[in-house]
């Protein structure tokens, strides 16, 4: 994961390739750095090459369509957002690793219900222990400090169904590890954490009629890509569509207020990144508080409502709602408060 700045510098290294006379080959399913670097550009689709363009002859929007086979937004309509009460409240949180390493120091924030509060930054600021205490994925052996209260009450001491009991919902960094199995079906996948609920069951088992009702459901509203999913194993579908199947599941799980998104679009194709998108905006717009932690800052600016720049382990500068949907963030300084290097 680079820095806008680290790619640009990839990229004029390949151009001091090609006027030397190499060959270079990149693949990317990321439309603005092939269209800034490319002269011909092939489009794969399902295995097969479906089209072979000159980089100056093509739109971004041109290339969305022929990736996915239909006409795609590349940027969602997001309407101007109404937040609510104080859902998440974080205040003074610290963590020290065992070893003594600071990874969060005084970290602060709160996030609305009704609103999305993006975190940005360059990988490795604190992101990921700032979600392994929201989802107690801590090993016991840090030292964590300060305040985390959602809905007025501290998660702290809670395991992780406590907190799906208290209103939270989470889709990790690496799904593969945290949020899916992918030798059970993609149907059994999508009930993970409501296969204790009665309405699944009949008898001593599951009632299947009724969970293949659901997953069908979830299917055809998430635009899931698959087969029989009764049968078809999770790891038989794209990275796209597994990453909707945990989206599917994780905003579908009941009397949800907080829904943490980490990374929620990583290698995810265009098409995918749409419906995900929408999926994102639409439970903002049902109410929900949404803490978005991504490396992608167009998602960031793209989908939040207020965003906090997150620089060795603390809230560095926070962009309010009107900043954001005035786009009044001037691109260096927004850059300077994450951490970036300009040249």
């Amino acid at each position: 994961m680079l820095t806008p700045s680290e790619r640009e510098r990839l990229f004029e290294t390949l151009r001091s390739l090609r006027s030397q006379g190499k060959t270079i080959i990149l693949i990317t399913h990321k439309l603005d750095e092939v269209l800034s670097v490319a002269d011909t550009i092939s489009v794969m689709r399902k295995g097969e090459i479906v089209g072979t363009v000159a980089a100056s002859s093509v739109t971004k929007q041109e290339l969305a369509r022929m990736m996915v086979g239909r006409a795609v937004l590349t940027s969602v309509a997001n309407p101007e957002a109404s937040p609510g009460k104080t859902v998440l409240s974080l205040k003074s949180l610290g963590y020290r690793t065992r070893q003594g390493e600071v990874k969060l120091q005084n970290l602060t924030l709160q996030v609305r219900a009704g609103e999305i509060y993006g975190i940005a930054g360059v990988e490795g600021n604190g992101q990921s222990e700032l979600l392994q205490i929201l989802w107690a994925l801590t090993s016991g052996e840090e030292i964590i400090s300060g305040e985390a209260v959602v809905n007025g009450a501290s998660i702290f001491g809670k395991k992780t169904a406590d907190r799906v009991l208290m209103g939270i919902a989470y889709t990790p960094e690496n799904r593969l590890r945290h949020a899916v199995i992918t030798d059970y079906t993609v149907a059994e996948n999508l009930l993970f954490g409501r296969h204790r609920e009665r309405f699944f069951h009949r008898g001593a088992g599951f009632n299947n009629h009724v969970v293949n009702r659901y997953a069908d459901e979830l299917i055809t509203d998430y635009d899931i890509r698959c087969g029989t999913p009764a049968k078809q194993p999770l790891s038989t579908l794209s990275g796209g569509n597994q990453q909707k199947v945990v989206l599917a599941r994780e905003l579908n799980r009941p009397a949800i207020s907080l829904l943490i998104l980490a990374q929620p679009t990583r290698g995810v194709d265009i098409g995918a990144i749409e419906t995900i998108h929408k999926k994102i905006i639409a439970a903002r717009d049902r109410g929900m508080a949404i803490l978005l932690v991504s490396s992608e800052l167009e998602e960031i600016v793209t989908l939040s409502t207020r965003i906090g720049c997150i620089y060795k382990g603390f809230i560095r500068h926070e962009f309010s709602q009107e900043e954001v949907s005035a786009k009044k963030m001037d691109e260096q300084e927004f850059q300077k408060e994450i951490g970036f290097h300009i040249t």
